[in-house]
């Protein structure tokens, strides 16, 4: 039962504040406090000033090893409504800054890791000059 009063506490903290701002508001409103010039320009101030500086905010403290892990993008990727092709292209283009800043795994293994194959045909492409040019490794696994 604990678990669930924290979870109702939890709640509570966060949709509190903006029921109070609403009815703050609506109060303000009725007693002439607020009117409608008030409302444009705070809507303004807020949608092209606070808004984009909290996602910017956001952005720059964001844990990106979770957002740009290429398996779990592979597998949102899997619904045939998306087209991996544009993304294995990219990866490509920019995969000569993979060796120079040794960051993160290659991404042959990571295909073959996707299909659930074994990793012998990533080993046979690490070893070709052209190893990150993945897009034709990917259309023959496909």
């Amino acid at each position: 039962m604990s678990g669930l009063l924290a979870t109702f506490a939890h709640t509570l903290e966060t949709t509190l504040p903006v029921f109070a701002m609403v009815f703050i508001g609506i109060g303000l409103r009725r007693i002439g406090w607020i009117d409608q010039n008030f409302v444009s320009t705070a809507s303004a101030l807020v949608f092209k000033a606070t808004l984009p500086t909290l996602v910017f905010l956001s952005i720059i403290r964001a844990d990106l090893t979770t957002a740009f892990n290429v398996k779990l993008l592979l597998f949102y990727l899997d619904n045939p409504r998306f087209d991996v092709r544009p993304l294995l292209d990219m990866v490509e283009n920019f995969a000569e800054l993979r060796d120079d800043l040794r960051w993160g795994y290659h991404l042959p293994y990571a295909i073959t890791g996707y299909y659930n194959i074994h990793p012998r045909s990533a080993m046979d492409r690490m070893k070709q000059e052209d190893r990150y040019q993945v897009l034709e490794m990917y259309e023959s696994l496909a």
